[in-house]
């Protein structure tokens, strides 16, 4: 049976950081959570509390590594993403029963 934190280890490779980028649909996003998409996430209010840390010109590439640096000293916020993606896509999913690591992945 497939694992969840293999599955999620390879998404968050893919997902991990902070960006705000005006020209991206999803707007301001963390670890591939976009705020369009799930407003509601947990996540949003720690990151908001936060807001008052972050450079002015949050919209540029060249602070989104800054801003994750600030985030990602929360230490709640990493287990809000953990288990986001595990509420959200694998337990939808059921990926405990699928057989194949590399399908469920």
């Amino acid at each position: 049976m497939a694992q969840f934190e293999i599955a999620y280890a390879r998404t968050s490779r893919n997902e991990g950081g902070y960006a705000n980028n005006l020209k991206d649909r999803g707007g301001e996003t963390f670890h591939g959570i976009a705020r369009k998409h799930w407003p509601k996430w947990t996540g949003w209010v720690l990151i908001d509390a936060q807001r008052s840390k972050f450079p002015k010109e949050i919209h540029s590439p060249k602070n989104w590594k800054h801003v994750d640096k600030i985030l990602n000293e929360i230490p709640r916020l990493k287990e809000l993403v953990r288990s986001f993606y595990k509420a959200n896509f694998w337990d939808d999913i059921e990926g405990d029963r699928i057989n194949s690591q590399e399908v469920a992945n």
